[in-house]
């Protein structure tokens, strides 16, 4: 019993280890967060899902609202973009494409 105790302790130390070490500082809120995944494979999973929405959806590409979305966007990269460099986390910007579509969905979203 006291060898079971043991090896489950062990355990439980070595995951916790593994989840303060797998931890990383998001820039932006400076909340930890478990970082499951490397960077690389979050990127390939987001860009393939993106390109699974755009290839299904009905994107607008004309129009006041598009336009509304493009500059709103526009400013919220180029706010995101200046905090990163300003607080030391411009190689963090090497992986940024910025793209911004406007998509008919009737569905409700909040």
């Amino acid at each position: 019993m006291k060898k079971i105790k043991s090896i489950q302790t062990t355990l439980a130390t070595l995951l916790l280890i593994g989840m303060l070490y797998a931890c990383a500082k998001v820039p932006m809120t400076g909340r930890r967060q478990i970082k499951l995944f490397p960077s690389s494979t979050m990127l390939e999973m987001s860009t393939l899902s993106y390109k699974q929405v755009l290839d299904t959806a009905s994107i607008i590409r004309t129009g006041q609202q598009v336009e509304m979305v493009k500059r709103v966007g526009n400013k919220t990269a180029t706010a995101t973009e200046r905090y990163l460099k300003e607080n030391g986390f411009e190689d963090r910007l090497d992986d940024f494409s910025w793209e911004f579509n406007l998509i008919q969905d009737n569905s409700v979203n909040a």
